[in-house]
């Protein structure tokens, strides 16, 4: 278990992209020195985060904790607003005093949104899938342009190319006969440990903007998966 406690700052960005020369990184090179930066081997050892979060959105501004636990189990909750909203890895519900139910199933966008909050050190995975699309310049940032595509999803991922961090990731995902774009920003790391700690993060699509601050944060706790069960209404 390793606990940090991070004072934030609000940082709002905007996306505008063009074209760069390429410096002779290769895919390989820029991978390499992502990971390091990242230091992906430890958190490919971490199953779970928890932190205190604010958030504030499209829905309103909230304070509250947040847990996530390998893959993609996560629930967001404000105890003074009554307010709760989890992915248990299959299903999506949420309480929430402008629904109709004690326990509503979340819309695909929300949905789609918290499952984003929250990457263990970088999302990019392995080498073979990737695509690198050259450098480009990011909100005046120079970045790396690396692409995955799988069967309904395609990710585009900006590597900051002085700190080799994740900056950004456009998220293009399918649901059936849906496609939902979603745009996701570190705006803030924070270093603990060598470990280099997201901790403002913006997520965007066309409906629905968030920006969350996480703080207190604490890796490898254990969580018992039925904490992410949706309860009987």
């Amino acid at each position: 278990m390793l606990p940090m406690k991070l004072k934030l700052i609000h940082i709002s960005v905007l996306i505008a992209a063009m074209n760069l020369p390429i410096h002779g990184q290769s895919l390989e090179s820029v991978i390499e020195k992502h990971y390091e930066a990242h230091n992906q081997q430890f958190w490919d050892q971490i199953n779970t985060l928890t932190a205190k979060i604010e958030w504030n959105s499209t829905l309103g501004y909230f304070g509250g904790e947040i847990w996530a636990k390998k893959p993609d189990k996560i629930m967001v909750r404000s105890q003074k607003h009554r307010f709760i909203e989890a992915f248990d890895g299959r299903e999506s519900w949420t309480i929430a005093s402008w629904t109709d139910e004690e326990v509503a199933s979340m819309n695909e966008t929300r949905s789609f949104m918290i499952r984003e909050i929250v990457y263990y050190g970088t999302p990019v995975g392995d080498l073979d899938k990737l695509n690198f699309k050259g450098e480009v310049e990011v909100d005046q940032i120079p970045c790396f342009w690396i692409e995955k595509i799988t069967n309904t999803r395609r990710d585009e991922f900006f590597i900051d190319a002085k700190t080799y961090l994740l900056y950004k990731s456009l998220v293009t995902q399918r649901f059936g006969d849906k496609t939902i774009t979603l745009t996701r920003t570190v705006n803030k790391y924070r270093e603990f440990n060598k470990l280099k700690v997201p901790t403002v993060i913006e997520l965007k699509t066309w409906e629905l903007t968030s920006e969350y601050v996480l703080d207190d944060i604490v890796l490898g706790e254990g969580i018992p998966s039925s904490k992410f069960t949706k309860p009987n209404d």
